[in-house]
């Protein structure tokens, strides 16, 4: 992956730990709420929740240089 505008090594750091930290914030405001209120549960929010912390922490992981696959 080349990124087109040059970032030092602490920045790009600095923005894997941001979505990182985003993704938890997403599964915090959306997963747990429907476990503690189950009579309002509602499974899109649930699903589009766990995608979104997903993607957000697949992409921290890119972003920090981790190798997905060997």
């Amino acid at each position: 992956m080349e990124i087109y505008i040059h970032l030092t090594e602490k920045q790009i750091d600095r923005m894997s730990e941001i979505l990182g930290n985003l993704g938890l914030l997403f599964f915090a405001s959306t997963v747990i709420p429907s476990f503690i209120n189950s009579s309002n549960y509602n499974f899109g929010v649930l699903i589009s929740g766990v995608i979104v912390t997903i993607m957000c922490i697949f992409s921290s992981i890119v972003l920090a240089g981790g190798e997905l696959y060997e």
